[in-house]
């Protein structure tokens, strides 16, 4: 055994992150292990039939040109390069509406498929990408928790140690899912795969086998046998990108679908866009990225209505900030604070929610919030996925009426 290395084992750059990258597994429950975490909540139990799904687009999208308001002279007299043509902009009222690179998005919203939330933030903005992600992952913004929320959610609900309770689709562990538990980290479910050789495999098994509870190196054990767990039920799904955009979201969501459609019971997927960070040359690099968020989104959209699973599904698509209402010298914005946080799926009650902020009354050249993010999570976890959001939380933020 002293010869082979895990990457033998397992086919596919980046999976051992799942078995060295999560922290310590307190339990598994497909059998191997007993579940040790109790339900904490004060809410509903949680809903393994449905699954959130979060798309985090890293670098700070700028909010005022994807939800515009084509009707505030504000807007325009602080962008007279960068801003949309107000004949451009796809209407949602007589006030706003979606960037012209939204188009399947528009559509959705029509059928009453999106609820999007405006001027989204949190008290005392911070502007560094770092620590205002951090920010919302944690959703903490005095950034002293130790687990992301949604890794908090997980482990206090039964059946936190389920291998695929949660995956995040990429190359990295996000934080939101950093925490205690073992989360599968999958750049792409086609190399998603235990080695060929069924003597390696069997080996690897016996190798994390677990023995006492005083055994040193129970926690690695634990995560490898979640590991392979997880490997195995991936193995046997049938996930098809067909008819999806060979984008690095389009790929994401497709194999999103995949373990939807192959009832994984995987209740939180996780994945992260980059490209954001708008500060020359804005007009061109955002419309390229909202295109790849629209058309993903829009495929996927279609892929669960015609799978039947569209009713279980909801997508949170956030950007850790906004960008400042003036434009700069380059042809692009710097960072900002508030911005527009998106739900879609059959799930919502499609409208606009909460106040857009004023384009006039600014701290220093920055909106101020109208909407506490932790109020999403909040209505998420009450009203979506079970359980009680104050547990997760650390405190009461009412819900919005999105659900």
């Amino acid at each position: 055994m002293d010869s082979i290395t895990r990457r033998q084992f397992l086919v596919g750059a980046g999976i051992t992150t799942a078995v060295l990258g999560a922290g310590a597994l307190s339990g598994c429950a497909n059998g191997l292990f007993p579940a040790q975490l109790a339900f904490a909540g004060t809410g509903s139990a949680p809903r393994t039939d449905r699954t959130l799904v979060v798309i985090q687009m890293a670098g700070g999208n700028d909010g005022l040109n994807t939800l515009i308001p084509y009707q505030n002279d504000a807007y325009y007299n602080n962008r007279p390069t960068i801003a949309v043509k107000a004949d451009a902009v796809l209407p949602l009222d007589e006030q706003v509406g979606l960037s012209p690179a939204l188009a399947g998005i528009h559509r959705l919203y029509g059928a009453g498929r999106v609820a999007i939330a405006q001027g989204v933030g949190y008290p005392k903005p911070d502007r560094s990408h770092f620590r205002s992600m951090d920010i919302w992952n944690l959703a903490d913004p005095d950034t002293r928790a130790q687990q992301g929320w949604l890794a908090r959610y997980m482990a206090s609900t039964p059946d936190a140690n389920h291998p695929m309770r949660a995956v995040v689709i990429g190359n990295q562990m996000l934080l939101a899912l950093s925490g205690e538990l073992s989360v599968p980290v999958i750049p792409s479910l086609n190399n998603y795969k235990l080695a060929k050789e069924t003597a390696l495999v069997e080996a690897f098994k016996q190798m994390y086998a677990t023995a006492a509870s005083t055994d040193p190196y129970l926690s690695v054990k634990r995560k490898g046998n979640s590991l392979i767990a997880s490997v195995e039920q991936v193995e046997r799904l049938k996930g098809t990108s067909q008819g999806y955009p060979s984008t690095t979201l389009g790929r994401a969501l497709a194999d999103a679908a995949a373990l939807i459609k192959g009832e994984t019971q995987t209740q939180v997927i996780y994945t992260q866009l980059g490209g954001f960070d708008t500060h020359a040359g804005q007009v061109q690099t955002q419309t390229n990225q909202l295109k790849q968020v629209d058309e993903a989104v829009s495929h996927f959209c279609q892929d669960l209505d015609e799978s039947g699973k569209a009713d279980q599904v909801l997508l949170l698509l956030f950007s850790e900030f906004g960008r400042r209402v003036h434009e700069n010298a380059s042809g692009g914005t710097d960072h900002g604070t508030a911005g527009p946080v998106f739900f879609i799926g059959a799930p919502v009650k499609g409208g606009l929610y909460g106040e857009y902020p004023s384009l006039t009354d600014l701290d220093q050249g920055d909106l101020k919030f109208t909407t506490d993010f932790r109020r999403l999570y909040a209505t998420v976890i009450d009203r979506f996925l079970g359980g009680s959001s104050e547990t997760v939380l650390g405190g009461r933020f009412d819900p919005i009426d999105f659900m």
